[in-house]
Parts: structure tokens; C-alpha cells; sequence
């Protein structure tokens, strides 16, 4: 199959954009300001990752309880 036919609607072919020698492409980016100062959060994880985490107040045990977690009327 010849290179010229292509079926492919999105592409773009090289040489439609040659830059010529007087002009310039891009712009080079802009070089990035220094962050500021800053402390990392510390996160005190007291949770088991196994143990389920939600209220103490809830029953368990109670199915439609734990329904009522992610569904309301």
C-alpha cells in the first residue's frame, strides 16, 4: 500500500508544519519560579487499615444501618 493513502482521519503529516529558517517555532518555555517554603503535613493514621472506619455510634451488625451509610430517602 502506497504511503500516500492513509485512512487514519486525525493524522497529521510532518511536513505540514515547516518551520521556515526566518522565522522561529516556539517560544522556549519560561523557566519556573522556586517554590516557596513550605512543611510537610504529618497525618497521624491511628486506623488499622484493616478495621472498617465508620462511627462508633453505628450498629455493626445492623445491615439496613450500614445501608443508611451510603443511601438516603
Amino acid at each position: 500500500m502506497p504511503q500516500t493513502f492513509l485512512n487514519d482521519i486525525d493524522l497529521v503529516k510532518y511536513t505540514k508544519y515547516i518551520v521556515p529558517l526566518s522565522k522561529t517555532a516556539k517560544e522556549p518555555a519560561p523557566t519556573p519560579w522556586p517554590l516557596p517554603a513550605f512543611k510537610t503535613l504529618q497525618v497521624n493514621d491511628y486506623n488499622d487499615p484493616r478495621e472498617l472506619n465508620i462511627p462508633l455510634s453505628l450498629n455493626q451488625h445492623d445491615p439496613l444501618a450500614l445501608f443508611g451509610l451510603f443511601f438516603i430517602n
